[in-house]
């Protein structure tokens, strides 16, 4: 069974996004993907406020976590928006499910490149069941697969670094 990440971005932390429009545009969306599968993990990031994501967290399927780079390659499934931890997971060729909040604009070759993509309002909308598992593997195109490449990094040494960041 897979099982499916969220990656945590600091929309309203960060000021990019308001409180009200967070809870309409992720929290919804990601308690009607919750209606669809057995466990949800939350891989915070180290400066999200957790107390935002309180009507997820009451649910006893949802787990908080934290990114790992131990979670590739084990055929689980990624959600998110505007991240890098998610483009390099795209770049990977993870199953990544890209959600566009319509807020921080995403050039189409990420889109293109992901598994699935869907608009948050569609997602809530959507009258049939969204069936992840049926997500296949994200299929980078070289524009993408170029952005993640950098000989001069010695990830060896970083493990931790990579680890936060990935």
């Amino acid at each position: 069974m897979n099982n499916i990440f969220y990656i945590c971005q600091t929309l309203v932390e960060d000021g990019r996004m308001d409180e009200k429009t967070f809870h309409k545009r992720v929290i919804k969306s990601l308690n009607k993907i919750l209606n669809e599968v057995s466990k949800l993990n939350l891989c915070f990031h180290p400066r999200s406020n957790k107390t935002i994501y309180s009507d997820l967290l009451c649910n006893s399927n949802v787990i908080e976590d934290e990114f790992s780079l131990n979670y590739l390659n084990n055929d689980n499934i990624f959600l998110g928006h505007y991240s890098t931890i998610i483009f390099n997971l795209i770049s990977k060729s993870e199953k990544v499910l890209l959600i566009n909040l319509d807020w921080d604009p995403i050039p189409n070759f990420i889109y293109e490149s992901s598994s699935f993509n869907l608009s948050w309002s569609d997602l809530r909308e959507r009258k049939t069941k969204l069936d992840l598992m049926r997500i296949s593997n994200s299929q980078p195109n070289e524009k993408l697969k170029s952005m993640f490449k950098n000989p001069n990094i010695d990830k060896s040494k970083n493990k931790k670094l990579f680890d936060l960041m990935f």
